[in-house]
């Protein structure tokens, strides 16, 4: 079944459906070289919006608090 979306993208991309409450909403696709992104993906996770200078502050092992973000303790 055609989806009307030509395929221009690298084949190194890896693509995952967005499923809310059993229903497709969208995909995204990673790709280069995103070893601790494709764990998380992989792994059934919320996923939370963030802003532009969460961005740039949240690294990776950061925790939600079910608020804001905040580094993992040591």
């Amino acid at each position: 079944m055609s989806t009307g979306i030509e395929n221009t993208e690298p084949d190194n991309i890896i693509w995952f459906a967005i499923v809310v409450d059993g229903e497709f909403t969208g995909r995204i696709g990673i790709g280069g070289n995103p070893s601790p992104s494709l764990a998380g993906l992989r792994s059934n996770p919320t996923m939370i919006e963030m802003s532009e200078e969460q961005v740039t502050q949240v690294g990776l092992g950061w925790v939600h608090d079910g608020t804001t973000f905040v580094p993992a303790s040591e």
